[in-house]
Order: C-alpha cells, then structure tokens, then sequence
C-alpha cells in the first residue's frame, strides 16, 4: 500500500477531467474495456522488448482504472455489475501485461511467472474474503498501484542502463520484487481473512 497516496494525489488531478467529460454519454464501463485495450498495448512492447513504450500504455492503462471508478461515483452509475466488470478487467489486464514480460526475451520466465502467481493471488485473496461475507481486503504490502510503479521504474530503468546487478539485469530485479511483495501480500491477506474466523 505504498504508494495509495500517490493513487489519491491522480484522483484529484483527474477530478477535473472527469467533471469535463461527465454527462457528454461517455459510461464508466467503456473506459473500463479501453484500458484493457491498453493493456493488451502494453503487453505487445514488453513482449517486443520495448520496455518504455510498454510502461507508457500500462501506465494509461492504469490511469483509466482510477478513472473509470471516479466517472461512476459522479454520476451515480456506481453499481454491482460495474464493481465486478473492474475487478474482471483489472485481473485480465495484470494478467495479459505480466504475460507479455514473461515472454519478452529480456526478462526471466521464473520470476514473471511467480509475479503472475502473486498478483492474482493478491487479487483473488482480497476478493475471496468479501465472497465468505466478510469486507473486501485491499491491505497488505503492495497495492495493484505497487504493482504498476515497480514495473514502470523496473522499466525505465532498464531502457537507461542495459547492464547486470549482480549478475541480474534490472527488469528482472523489477521482477523479483514484485513475485517476492505480491506473494507475500497474498499471504498477508489469507493470514488477515483466518484472524476473522
């Protein structure tokens, strides 16, 4: 949960935006299925191992999520189906974005699987708690905003210096944080879920 205050800060530089387009036929659920396109983007440079450009569209695609979630709270189209439709997407997109690192010939197929793991565990754990009847659980050490930044700075960092750490190149490093935090996360929640019993 890092960085859910630099999440914050993007809502309220996006209020405006979404008080602009607000009432012109634009639905909440229309944003939600673009940023899944973006993803897709997204998932397309990093499998090509053109790491900026990748971070760029996942970033885009972030960015939408918060919005489309803002667009529905202003006008009142906050409901079930929408909630599910974002969390469906948002897994979608984590998935789709993690697969194309995964394939990328730039990074290392282990860690991008076990991010993969971690990242829908983190998910589903949060979610599977509201299913049981208790409250969603979006606690833990990394947030999907977590998520989305260590890959954007794993990323960019990479496209600036091309070389080893310790004999691992950056964007894996990017991916072993993520597979360690996102796992641990997980483990987190499932531990905060067996306190409510």
């Amino acid at each position: 949960m890092v960085l859910d205050l630099f999440k914050n800060r993007v809502r309220e530089y996006l209020k405006p935006l979404v008080l602009l387009v607000s009432g012109k036929g634009i639905k909440p659920n229309y944003v939600t299925f673009l940023s899944l396109v973006l993803a897709f983007f997204s998932a397309y440079f990093f499998y090509r191992s053109y790491l900026v450009v990748g971070a760029f569209f996942m970033s885009i695609s972030g960015i939408l999520d918060v919005f489309d979630g803002l667009l529905a709270r202003l006008n009142d189209l906050d409901t079930d189906f929408g909630d599910f439709l974002d969390h469906t997407i948002d897994r979608t997109a984590d998935s789709v974005i993690l697969v194309g690192l995964i394939f990328s010939p730039v990074t290392s197929r282990l860690w991008g699987f076990l991010s993969l793991i971690g990242v829908l565990l983190t998910g589903y754990v949060g979610t599977q708690a509201e299913a049981i009847g208790f409250n969603r659980i979006y606690g833990g050490l990394f947030s999907r905003s977590d998520i989305f930044s260590i890959i954007f700075l794993a990323a960019l960092l990479s496209s600036l210096f091309n070389g080893k750490i310790f004999g691992i190149f950056l964007m894996d490093w990017g991916l072993i944080i993520l597979a360690l935090g996102s796992n641990f996360t997980a483990v987190q929640r499932a531990f905060l879920v067996w306190k409510k019993f």
